[in-house]
């Protein structure tokens, strides 16, 4: 999928995040469980309690593959393992896809589950620098596009993605979804020290 792109790599970010998000969660005496979504759920690693669990689980997070679309809602109705009202939900994505998140949030939220959502995209997909003529290779499906890349096609391009992160933030908020809008630039310390703790996940 699309996280298997950017500068720097924003699967790299995602794989650092999720390990230390399940550290934490262990460390709290919660379970922890990792899951990859791509056209079908992958089970990672479940039911990580202790430091030495967590350790071993580690391998198999680094060696887990980014291929395929990300089926997010179709993905999330494959777990078997949600109770109503107990635990929480990080997911970690681009949201670059065509499966429907919205409707992923509010499966899980049926579920009484707390959600984090943390939303990676690199610099070059947030402040693009591209001029003249270039090949945009969509990741998910390996179709491409010629375009030729003009002030009006930047300024259209980032009035888009003002608005699909509008969009996004704004869904989070009317249903109480904590919301993590990242680089895959930002270091760990900014992300969970500062903007983390600024919304309360961290503590």
């Amino acid at each position: 999928p699309s996280l298997d792109s950017g500068e720097p790599y924003k699967g790299f970010l995602a794989k650092r995040l999720a390990a230390v998000l399940a550290y934490m969660a262990i460390g709290s005496l919660d379970r922890a469980s990792i899951y990859s979504v791509s056209e079908h759920m992958e089970h990672i690693c479940s039911g990580i309690e202790g430091r030495n669990a967590f350790y071993k689980s580690l391998d198999r997070l680094a060696a887990v593959p980014f291929k395929g679309e990300s089926r997010l809602f179709e993905c999330v109705r494959e777990l078997r393992s949600i109770s109503r009202g107990d635990g929480a939900a990080i997911i970690i994505s681009d949201l670059l896809t065509d499966s429907d998140y919205k409707a992923m949030i509010d499966y899980l939220l049926y579920y009484k589950q707390q959600i984090i959502l943390v939303h990676i995209l690199s610099p070059d997909e947030l402040n693009p620098q591209y001029s003249g003529r270039v090949r945009l290779l969509d990741s998910e499906d390996n179709d491409y596009r010629d375009l030729d890349i003009t002030p009006r096609t930047m300024d259209l391009y980032k009035r888009t993605l003002k608005s699909f992160m509008d969009d996004i933030a704004s869904f989070c908020a009317k249903r109480g979804v904590y919301l993590l809008q990242i680089s895959s630039d930002e270091s760990l310390e900014s992300i969970l020290l500062g903007k983390g703790h600024s919304l309360g996940i961290i503590s």
